[in-house]
């Protein structure tokens, strides 16, 4: 888990897309995926308050982190967030 939670602080730090860092958990052979542990680690490895995950793309994903709403929509929302953390 370690070494995932490093993989997310890197990537959240290098301003990935949220899609691309759900489907790079989705496919982290250690990293079991779901809604509870990507805010979990989200949380853990990036400080992004879980309940802030919740609140801003809890309504956007289905219980397999699949869109249910635009990519363009997710993103915008993902790198508001990440510009509001680094300020």
């Amino acid at each position: 888990m370690d070494s995932a939670a490093s993989a997310v602080n890197r990537m959240v730090d290098r301003g990935c897309d949220l899609l691309e860092l759900i489907e790079f958990l989705r496919a982290y052979e250690t990293f079991r995926l779901s809604p509870l542990r990507l805010m979990w680690i989200l949380d853990d490895a990036a400080g992004i308050p879980w309940t802030t995950t919740r609140q801003e793309f809890g309504s956007m994903f289905d219980p397999d982190l699949r869109p249910l709403t635009s990519q363009t929509e997710i993103e915008a929302r993902w790198q508001n967030l990440l510009h509001t953390r680094r300020t």
